[in-house]
């Protein structure tokens, strides 16, 4: 197995995850919404690759396959979506945007564009930029 993921504390909404690497070198620790931690768990599973460097790796690395199916903004998107432990349908009122264009959005089928990556990065707390 190349890493131990395990739930070590919630704290009210939030959970704390932790993945180690098998050589024990290498941990890196998420807060997440107790009602995305199945989803975020389930993830990590299906994406996780075994991974032989000893250290860390970058974020480009472990979400190639991601962004390769979904594009860079859409995997960004999808990824920061599911951190705020939001669906679809309470993302998209809370932006000002069309439920159905967020999906195609999330699945790499429609650009993002300034506007609507404002509105997004808004609600999601992160720079806007990321999406662009």
């Amino acid at each position: 197995m190349p890493a131990h993921m395990k739930m070590s504390r919630t704290r009210g909404k939030m959970a704390t995850v932790t993945v180690k690497s098998s050589t024990g070198e290498t941990t890196s620790v998420f807060e997440i919404p107790k009602t995305a931690l199945t989803s975020f768990m389930g993830t990590l599973r299906k994406i996780g690759t075994p991974v032989k460097e000893r250290h860390s790796v970058t974020a480009d690395e472990v979400f190639k396959q991601l962004d390769k199916k979904y594009g860079r903004a859409g995997s960004i998107l999808r990824g920061a979506r599911a951190k705020e432990g939001l669906t679809q349908e309470e993302l998209a009122e809370k932006a000002g945007i069309e439920q159905a264009d967020l999906s195609k959005m999330e699945n790499g089928k429609l650009s993002i564009g300034r506007e609507r990556a404002k509105r997004l990065g808004e609600v999601l707390r992160i720079d806007y930029r990321l999406f662009l």
